[in-house]
Parts: C-alpha cells; structure tokens; sequence
C-alpha cells in the first residue's frame, strides 16, 4: 500500500514538474529579449554589411529567444555619441569605433597595432581588452569585425622620402595615429569621416588613413593621388553590448553571441585578404598611384607607425601596459 502511495505522489511530482517546465518555456518562447543596435559606418559599408550578417545568423541560432532591431548607421547615432548612448542603455548593442573605447580605457588603443586575429583572438588579447572595457565601463566588448583589416594612408601629394616629405602636410587624425602624424612632421587636422572628400577636395586635408574598399565604397577615388605603402592600423569595428544587458542574457543566449561571432571573424579574415588585393588592383585601373619606400625606409615608417603610438598609450595607460605589451611585441 505504502508502495502505492509513493509512487503515485512521485508521478504526480514528476507531472507537475514537466507541466511545470513547459509552461516556464512557453513564457519565455512567447517573451523574447529584444534589444535595439547601430553601427557608425554607414549600411552601405561592407564592415556594416558584415555586422548585419552576424546579427542575422544570431537570431536564427537564438530560435527567436533574442531579436534584434537595427536601427541604422551614423544618421540614426553619430560615431562619437555612440559609445555613450550604448552605455546609457539607450541601445544594447553596436558596432563601434574601438578608437571611441579608448576613453574608458586608454591602452585599447594598441587594439590597433595587431595586425591578425591569431594575434587578437587566439592569444587571448580580446580576453584581455573585454576585462579592460568592463573594468572602466558599462560595456562588454565581444570582438571585432575585422580584426586583420588594416589601413593605408591616402594622399594628394607624392612622397618619396617619409623622413622628410610629410612635414607641414595636413593629414585627417583620430586618437589611433595622430603621434604617429606628429612623428612625420604633419599636422593633424579633425575631420568627420563623411567630410573627408570635400576636405580633401578643398585643401582641409592632404590626406587620411583608409581601407583599400573604403575608397571605393564611398566614393572618394576622385580626390585621392597616393596610396602609401605599407599597411597600418588594424581592426578598429567592434562589436559591442552594453554590460547589463549583456549580464541578462541567459547564458545559452551568450553562447551563441560569442560563438556566431568566432566563427564568423574566421570566414571574415580570408576575404579581408582578398578585398584588400582586389581593391588595390581597382584602385590601380583607376589611376591611383603606389608610394613605396625604400626597405630601410619603409622600416623606418612603419617602426614610427608602431612606436609612436605604443608610447602614447602607454603614458596614458600605464597600470595596464604590462598587460597587453606581449601581445603587441611578442615578449
């Protein structure tokens, strides 16, 4: 009897508890995370494009648990307000400028002096710049969407000695080289990024760093001469979650965030390679002309490129220089 008794209240539990069960993933099912995103490249840009794939693929991988609407680009949050409206919470997620996390963290800035994603994912520097970023902010930085794209810089002006031909030339600046700018003798001139063709279309600028693609996508072919050799300044398009959103993701819901995201930088950095040689190539039908130094030379610039820079965070950063220097240097 007693036997009877105990295992019809333990079938009774164990239904109850599967109703149970099912009615807590009913709820959720019908009450989804819905968060809010940007970008600060415009949709027509190919980072953008990239951003919006990986925002696709997490919904699909979510089975509707997470959805999310984007907004737009620079026209809906400029670039430079954007770090604050993620962090305020008036969006959840974006992708940002790393140059913009820099005054929450200054050494993020040697983000930009990796030039591979095993330098950046596989080494365990993004592990280092989410703890950097959540340390001092409201944000959680997941990665970036193109952590081997590296820039150029583009001229109206031929020079042939780095040394000596760049003084007195005003070159369009943002945190991420404007020592390397003053190292060359040039002057750094602020300039948004969507006027930097009538900048250079009337003399503001005499030139700016870019990708390759960028040149292309935004039409500003007509005002550039030069494309420098060689390439400098990584990644710089990061994908970015306000911190107490990112805390009240279920943790399966994290999972795939970070997953989609590893497994897209891994499709992304081959193409990267490839637009950036077909780019050029475009770049050269259409009349732009390569600057290339001498060997001694071209290690003289770009050494500059990276030294300059490295000194500039580590004076504003220097608690948390020991902590990334490896990575930049290898030791």
């Amino acid at each position: 009897m007693k036997k009877n008794a105990f295992f019809l209240l333990s079938t009774i539990v164990s239904i109850v508890l599967a109703l149970s069960t099912l009615a807590l993933k009913e709820v959720f099912a019908a009450s989804p995370v819905e968060i809010k995103a940007v970008a600060f490249l415009p949709t027509t840009a190919h980072e953008t494009k990239f951003f919006l794939e990986f925002i696709e693929d997490v919904q699909k991988r979510s089975q509707g648990q997470l959805k999310i609407k984007f907004l737009g680009g620079p026209e809906v949050i400029s670039g430079f307000e954007m770090v604050d409206a993620l962090e305020s919470g008036v969006v959840q997620m974006a992708m940002v400028a790393t140059t913009y996390l820099e005054k929450k963290a200054p050494i993020i800035s040697s983000n930009y002096l990796i030039g591979s994603l095993a330098g950046k994912r596989k080494s365990g520097f993004y592990d280092v710049m989410a703890e950097l970023v959540e340390a001092k902010s409201e944000l959680r930085f997941l990665g970036e969407i193109n952590p081997n794209a590296g820039m150029h810089m583009f001229t109206n002006f031929v020079a042939r000695n780095p040394r000596t031909d760049f003084k007195g030339k005003k070159i369009r600046t943002i945190g991420t080289y404007d020592r390397f700018i003053e190292g060359l003798g040039g002057v750094g001139v602020v300039v948004p990024r969507m006027d930097v063709y009538p900048g250079m279309e009337r003399g503001v600028i005499n030139g700016f760093f870019a990708m390759p693609l960028q040149i292309l996508e935004f039409g500003l072919v007509d005002v550039v001469k030069y494309i420098v050799q060689p390439q400098l300044y990584w990644g710089g398009c990061s994908v970015t979650f306000n911190l107490g959103t990112w805390k009240k993701l279920p943790k399966d819901i994290q999972k795939v965030v970070q997953d989609t995201l590893h497994e897209k930088e891994q499709k992304w950095e081959p193409l990267y390679d490839k637009m950036e040689r077909d780019a050029v190539e475009k770049l050269r039908e259409k009349g732009v002309k390569e600057i290339k130094f001498s060997p001694e030379d071209e290690k003289w610039f770009f050494n500059l490129a990276i030294t300059t820079e490295w000194g500039d965070a580590v004076k504003k950063d220097p608690v948390n220089a020991d902590k990334v220097k490896k990575f930049v240097f290898g030791n």
